[in-house]
């Protein structure tokens, strides 16, 4: 393989890696919420929701990206690519190929993103259910 090819695996390598680290932190924010007050979850909340907030115009940047790179392939035809490499047009590939590459690290990135707006929903979602138990829990007015 190619030094480039090499380099861009290592990097979606890495970021997947990121995400699963994001899903076991989420794995292990679900399992402790249980059991925690709802001091400490709106404090999990809070920093999730801050993180998301540091993430979202990444993520939008990203989607925006994606959605064009849609767009691209539609036009792009088989028989557009053959003639390009019968042609030698050795820069349209090498677009086409950097365009590949850029689709793929946005689908990691909304992925990313994704992982935590889930994190989110979940640590919100427990944080209601205690507020909702604790009402039940006191005393009707």
């Amino acid at each position: 393989m190619s030094a480039k090819i090499d380099q861009f695996c290592n990097d979606l390598r890495d970021s997947l890696n990121g995400i699963e680290s994001r899903i076991n932190q989420l794995k292990s924010n679900v399992s402790a919420a249980a059991t925690e007050n709802r001091a400490a979850v709106n404090a999990k909340l809070d920093k999730v929701k801050a993180d998301v907030e540091a993430s979202k115009q990444k993520a939008q940047a990203a989607k925006t990206r994606f959605d064009q790179q849609i767009e691209d392939k539609k036009s792009e035809t088989e028989a557009k690519i053959e003639e390009w490499k019968a042609n030698r047009e050795i820069t349209k590939l090498e677009h086409r190929a950097e365009r590949a590459e850029q689709y793929a690290t946005d689908a990691i990135i909304l992925a990313a993103f994704s992982a935590d707006e889930a994190e989110f929903a979940v640590l919100e979602a427990v944080a209601a259910r205690l507020v909702s138990d604790e009402a039940a829990g006191a005393p009707q007015g």
